[in-house]
């Protein structure tokens, strides 16, 4: 296999994998405080996103993410995009939970 049939192999693996992710949006935050202790957790967390907006919210200390992810629920036509809370067990499993607002 040339490195030209790699690279588009590499794509169309990209791409079935944002097709997984197309209905999978949510929202989430993340204290500034643990963003800056460098924790595993937040690594752990990120490793399970694809962020496409990001916004520092200074009177909450916190940033609020937006984001595609496979631990998100698939949303359906029209839905409102949820939030969620992340669990980052003692393993380094990751989980996400939908917040019922």
């Amino acid at each position: 296999m040339n490195t030209e049939q790699k690279e588009v192999g590499l794509a169309s693996d990209l791409n079935n994998e944002l097709d997984v992710l197309r209905k999978r949006h949510g929202i989430f935050v993340i204290s500034i405080p643990l963003l800056n202790s460098s924790s595993p957790a937040v690594l752990a967390i990120m490793s399970k996103c694809i962020i496409y907006r990001a916004e520092a919210m200074y009177l909450k200390d916190c940033v609020e993410y937006v984001a595609r992810s496979e631990c998100f629920d698939e949303l359906q036509e029209g839905e409102y995009m949820p939030q969620y809370t992340w669990t980052v067990n003692e393993k380094g499993e990751v989980s996400a939970k939908r917040i019922n607002i």
